[in-house]
């Protein structure tokens, strides 16, 4: 909390870290009507300096780390350099995330997330171009959705941690007031000097 002058007090915005996770298994995901790959998934977590109800965009990532893993290859670890594309907004309550795009790599394997580079959500397939970098050759695989919204909602991000909350203008107000008379209180004089 921050104080000015103990008249009035404000909570700074904190950031919020998101558990994330995605999975190409159609037994996991009902609206994932075909998987090219159903034992890929990704893992990790993204820290985002962004409140409650706010959108954002891949420049409030303040870090972030994602494994690709498959039985196909070995782990694919993404830090927050490689995002190439990202939107969303963060849940009114602050424990969860809507992507509406996102978009991990430079389209070069190994990459993942939409299937346009440029970045482009709004189509019904994900897809995922990886590489085993060392026998097999580069593979595009994809994975196809009921719907729009489906694909968007199969990235989950939920919140690692409560989100803070502010405290309401007239409790901030009250402990003001409390402030203000303790530090009145204490320069009046005493009696006896």
């Amino acid at each position: 909390m921050l104080c000015a002058a103990g008249l009035f007090c404000t909570v700074a915005q904190a950031a919020i870290v998101f558990d994330f996770s995605w999975t190409g298994n159609p037994a996991q995901d009902p609206n994932l009507t075909s998987s090219g790959d159903t034992t890929a998934s990704v893992s990790g977590f993204i820290e985002l300096d962004v409140g409650p109800g706010d959108s954002f965009d891949k420049n409030d990532v303040l870090s972030a780390s994602f494994t690709l893993s498959s039985s196909l290859f070995e782990d694919v670890v993404f830090g927050h350099t490689n995002i190439s594309f990202l939107t969303g907004t963060v849940a009114a309550d602050g424990l969860s995330a809507g992507l509406t795009d996102f978009y991990l790599g430079d389209g070069s394997p190994p990459s993942f997330g939409c299937v346009s580079l440029a970045g482009d959500c709004a189509r019904t397939a994900l897809d995922r171009h990886i590489s085993s970098y060392t026998t097999a050759p580069d593979t595009d695989v994809s994975f196809l959705y009921t719907t729009t919204e489906a694909a968007r909602a199969s990235f989950h991000l939920t919140a690692a941690d409560p989100v803070p909350v502010s405290l309401p203008g007239t409790a901030a107000l009250a402990l003001a007031s409390l402030a203000a008379m303790t530090v009145v209180r204490r320069r009046r004089p005493s009696a006896g000097g």
